[in-house]
Parts: structure tokens; C-alpha cells; sequence
């Protein structure tokens, strides 16, 4: 047996990411039965690599989310762990807020992709031809809905309809317009919890930044997030579900497409690894000569 079969359970860092395959269990199933016939390595690569990109996205998606998660608690344990921290509402700095706005971008743009990696599922699995994005797919079956007929079709519609349009105008503010986070604040509430605020903009439509609104009704960040998450599973497992054909056996693991080819014979290709201090030291040694010298004696990164 392969040790490490199980070892993304075994610490707390590794518990932070949930395997695609594990979050949609069906899909190994699904993906081998998308390519019976195939047998020409080429043509089978190319769908291997279509079909990989949907648990990847959504290991990434459950991954940031995770950190997210972490990196929240983390700096509002230690914003109010400060002297006066439990009394009123503290700004936090921009450094501090920007820890969990990067990973609040990494969500919304794991999750886009992830919508955009359902798509080969669709044109593989029912013969059509539905684009390379959710969007994309979206326009075609409201033109004609013979093309994804019955319950898949109104499962896409219902997600984009009811989640999945709004979510991608929040990753397009964050992608091309703006930093989609507001400012962070902590404080204590009436009842002793420790309590944050970092919210979304309400009116994601709006692609001007300064018409933005971060106010009444709050769209909280994390929340949101967490919610949408639940929402894109839930429809990827019921897809998985109507995809399948479950008269035939199950499968093994669909295995992986190399990138790149090993060649026997030849030394194999890499790079030492590079350490956090090593990448400081080289900022500071670049930096120095500048006219206007930045200070990094404070690490953003470490807690």
C-alpha cells in the first residue's frame, strides 16, 4: 500500500486541502466513462487534460478558502490580543487586511474556474458543443435547451441564474477593476465574541470603482464565499449524478498527463528550493541602491 495515499489527512496544514475527488465522489467514475473508446494516445492525452482541470480548481478552491479561514482567525486572535484590543473598533492595517484580501481574490478566481472546468464535463458527456465556459454554455442553452436536455440543463441554469452570474462579476471586479475587499475591522460584541469586518462590494455590476457600495446589506466576505463554495459543489455532485451511467462498473483513478516528457537517460531537470529568507535577503539586496530605499525589517508574512 502506498503511504501516502492518506497523508493529505495526516497534519493540520495538510487537512487546509480537500482533493477534488473526495469532494465529488462520483468523479473518477464520470471521467473514465468519458473515455471508453479512446485509444490513440494523442486524442486521449487531450481529454485527460480537459477532464484534470475540474478537481484541480476545486482543490484550489477548498484550499484558499481553508487559508482564508486560518489567516481570519489568526489576525483577529492577535489584532485583540493587543493592549486595548478589546475595547472598541480597531482599523486594521492595510498589510493585515491585504493577508486575507489576496486569498479572498484566490477564492473568486479558483471558483470561476472551477465553473469554466464543468463545461468539458457537459460537451463530453452529452455530444454537444457548449463552449469553453460556463458563461458561454449558459447563452447556448438559453437559445436551445434541446442541446443539454432534462435535468442537467436546469441544474446550470438554476446555478447561474441563482449563484453563479454574481459570482462571476465579483471575480471580474477583482481580475480587472478594483480590490474587491473593503477595509478590515475587529471588534468584540455585546455577547464577548470576537468579531470581523471585511466585506464585499453589493453592487457587483458596477464596474467603476468609485460607485461601489460597502454598506447596507453587507455581503461579508467569508461567508459569501463559504456559501458559494457549498453552492458550486452541490452542483457539480448532482451533475456527476445525471452524467453517470450507473449500469457500468466502476473504475480505477484516471491517472495523470505528464507536461512533460521524462527521457531515460538524460539528468533530470530542477531547481534547489528556495526559502522565505533567501527571497528577503534578495529583495533588500536589489532595493538597496534605490533612490527611495522600501523597508522590509518587518516580515508581512510571518504571524
Amino acid at each position: 500500500m502506498d503511504s501516502r495515499k492518506n497523508s493529505w489527512l495526516e497534519t493540520p496544514a495538510q487537512r487546509r486541502y480537500w482533493p477534488g475527488h473526495r469532494l465529488v465522489p462520483l468523479l473518477d467514475r464520470l471521467q473514465f466513462q468519458l473515455l471508453p473508446d479512446i485509444q490513440e494516445n494523442e486524442r486521449r492525452r487531450r481529454a485527460i487534460l480537459d477532464l484534470e482541470q475540474l478537481p484541480y480548481c476545486l482543490g484550489a478552491v477548498t484550499y484558499s478558502l481553508l487559508e482564508l479561514v486560518s489567516t481570519q482567525n489568526i489576525t483577529v486572535t492577535l489584532d485583540l490580543a493587543n493592549p486595548g484590543g478589546q475595547s472598541g473598533l480597531h482599523v486594521l492595517r492595510p498589510y493585515e487586511r491585504d493577508r486575507m484580501a489576496f486569498l479572498v481574490d484566490s477564492v473568486l478566481e479558483s471558483l470561476r474556474r472551477a465553473q469554466n472546468a464543468v463545461t468539458p464535463y457537459l460537451n463530453r458527456a452529452r455530444r454537444v458543443s457548449l463552449g469553453t465556459s460556463m458563461r458561454k454554455a449558459v447563452e447556448v442553452l438559453e437559445k436551445d435547451s434541446s442541446l443539454l436536455a432534462g435535468p442537467a440543463r436546469d441544474l446550470v441554469l438554476e446555478y447561474w441564474r441563482e449563484h453563479g452570474l454574481r459570482l462571476k462579476r465579483y471575480r471580474d471586479l477583482s481580475q480587472h477593476h478594483t480590490i474587491v475587499s473593503s477595509d478590515a475591522r475587529t471588534f468584540v460584541s455585546g455577547d464577548g465574541r470576537p468579531m470581523i469586518y471585511l466585506v464585499l462590494p453589493n453592487n457587483p455590476e458596477e464596474k467603476r470603482p468609485s460607485l461601489l457600495r460597502y454598506e447596507e446589506p453587507f455581503v461579508h466576505a467569508l461567508p459569501y464565499l463559504y456559501d458559494e463554495v457549498l453552492a458550486l459543489l452541490r452542483l457539480v455532485n448532482l451533475l456527476c449524478d445525471h452524467l453517470i451511467d450507473k449500469s457500468l462498473p466502476s473504475r480505477a483513478s484516471l491517472g495523470q498527463a505528464l507536461k512533460g516528457p521524462i527521457v531515460l537517460g538524460q539528468a533530470p531537470q530542477g531547481h534547489p528550493i528556495i526559502t522565505a529568507d533567501m527571497v528577503i535577503h534578495n529583495f533588500k539586496k536589489r532595493i538597496r541602491g534605490l533612490p527611495d530605499p522600501i523597508d522590509l525589517s518587518i516580515h508581512p508574512t510571518r504571524y
